[in-house]
C-alpha cells in the first residue's frame, strides 16, 4: 500500500493564492489597459513578457547553434 503525503501547509496555500491574484490581476491590467494607471502597470508586464520571450528565444538559438557546431 502506497500513502500518499500532501502538504496543506499555509505557506503553499498563499502561494497558490498570490498565483491567482496575479493572474487575475494581469488580465485586469489587460482589459483596462486604456485608463491611465492600468495602463501603466500593462506596459511593465509587456516588458517583462518581452524580457522573457528574449531570453527563451536567446537560448533556444544558443542551444541549436552549439548543437550544430557540434554535429558539423
Amino acid at each position: 500500500m502506497i500513502l500518499l503525503w500532501v502538504d496543506h501547509s499555509a505557506e503553499i496555500f498563499l502561494m497558490n493564492m498570490f498565483n491567482v491574484f496575479l493572474v487575475i490581476f494581469v488580465l485586469v491590467c489587460y482589459i483596462l489597459r486604456d485608463l491611465p494607471v492600468f495602463g501603466w502597470f500593462w506596459g511593465w508586464f509587456k516588458l517583462i513578457f518581452l524580457g522573457i520571450f528574449i531570453t527563451l528565444v536567446a537560448g533556444f538559438f544558443k542551444k541549436s547553434i552549439k548543437d550544430w557546431w557540434n554535429d558539423k
